[in-house]
Formats: structure tokens, sequence, C-alpha cells
């Protein structure tokens, strides 16, 4: 299942009003799959919506697959202090993949131990640095991020080519992003993100795919499936015999 974050100030349903015209929220998203910024109009202003998959989420036997969605709500009045039709300009965005310096300010907001005032200023800072980011985007029309060439340095390559490794080869066993990016060495967020660009899905989509081939595999060979869920990772058969059906289209008793 999915480890909870641990907060000490910025607790999950609890809105915090930050200044006048500026207010935060943090609830549960919706997949562990993917991480965007969606912008919607609200009555009187609009909401920056960034869901987040997080660097505490458990890779094996996902029971609740949900991500954190934080939510920070500015009027009109707020955001016309950078221009008058900044609201038009943000609204035309609509929705865009958060790059890593985006994950670097949500991962710091996800962590942080300020209160009162301190963590009003601090979320402030946060969703202005974030706002920065998206304009980036608007601007130039991609994801612009400084530190997204990592990509191209070989080194950064065969630290996602060893995770890969790892995965493949450790699909059974209680994985975290945390441990994996430890193990490899990379920053989290770059080990979400490189991974995604250079295999062309997520770390997760990938593990499901390994583990549901080798129970497919293991099935074939008539065995239980209560066998079969513990020796693919998965504690839970409900859960398991859930994401088989998601990903075969069938039971696992039907398939066998």
């Amino acid at each position: 299942m999915v480890i909870g974050y641990k907060f000490a100030a910025v607790l999950k349903g609890v809105s915090i009003h930050i200044k006048d015209g500026l207010h935060y929220k943090l609830t549960a998203g919706a997949s562990l799959q993917d991480d965007f910024v969606s912008i919607v109009k609200t009555l009187d202003g609009l909401q920056f919506r960034f869901q987040y998959s997080g660097v505490e989420c458990v890779l094996v036997d996902p029971q609740n697959p949900l991500s954190s969605l934080l939510i920070f709500e500015a009027n009109d009045n707020f955001l016309k202090q950078f221009e008058a039709n900044f609201s038009e300009q943000m609204l035309e965005i609509g929705r865009i993949e958060l790059c890593c310096n985006m994950q670097v300010h949500i991962h710091e907001v996800l962590k942080n131990k300020y209160q009162g005032r301190k963590l009003k200023i601090f979320l402030e800072s946060k969703f202005l640095q974030l706002l920065l980011c998206i304009e980036d985007k608007r601007e130039s029309g991609v994801a612009n991020c400084g530190n997204c060439k990592f990509l191209s340095r070989p080194d950064e390559r065969r630290k996602l080519e060893y995770a890969l490794d790892i995965l493949n080869t450790s699909f059974a066993s209680y994985i975290t992003i945390p441990t994996l990016a430890k193990q490899v060495g990379m920053n989290e967020c770059y080990l979400k993100k490189g991974f995604k660009e250079l295999y062309g899905k997520t770390i997760f989509m990938h593990l499901q795919d390994i583990r549901m081939q080798q129970a497919k595999l293991l099935l074939q060979q008539a065995k239980s499936v209560t066998e079969v869920a513990t020796e693919v990772g998965y504690a839970n058969i409900s859960s398991f015999s859930s994401a088989f059906k998601k990903n075969v289209g069938v039971m696992p008793t039907e398939y066998a």
C-alpha cells in the first residue's frame, strides 16, 4: 500500500489561508502514474492543482494507489499584481506535465516543518516559484527545466539502466521510490522523470508489467492464485486479482 507522508505542519485535508487572495490545501490525488498541474477557473480567480505521485509511494502492492494533490487558489486581485491579464494567460495553459524543478518545489512543500507565519511565508514563496516554472512553460512551449538535460550524461543513463535492472530482478520485493533512488544514486524526481523518458513508461507501470508477465507464466504452470500472488510480490490476493484483471483483461482464475 502507499506509505503516507509524515507531515509536520501541512496536513491532508487542512485548508490554509496564506494571505488575502491566496489559499492552500492538500488532498488525495487520483493516480500514481501521472505528475501534472492543471489550471481551472473559479468564481473569483484560478485554482492550480498540482498532482504529484510523491517520493514515498510503495511500488509493490499499491492497495491504495493515490497521489498527493496540492491545491493553490489565487483570486484575480492577487494574480493581477503580476499583469492585468495574467489569469487569462495562465488559464490558456490548461494542463502540463510537472518538470523536475516543479517536483522539487512540491517535494519541499510536502516535507516542510514550518508552522504559523513561517509556514505561510514558505507556502507563498513556493507558489511563486511554481508560477515561475509555469511561466517558463507558457513562454517556451516546453517544460523549461534547467536540470532536465541530465539524460544526456552517460553516467546518469547508467543509473537509470541500473534502476531498470533492479526492478527486473527484484520485482517481488518491497520497493519504494526513495530506496530505489538511493540504490542507484539519483535524485528521486530525476529518477521518475528520467525513467519515463528513457523507457516510455513510469516505474510503477513497468513494475506492474513485469509482475503480470511473471504471473501469467506461473498460472500456466498450474500454480494456485495464492501462490502466484505471493511469488510476484502481493501480500493481498484481492489486490493481485484486481491488478491482473486490469492488466490482462481477465481474472487470474479465468486465465488459469
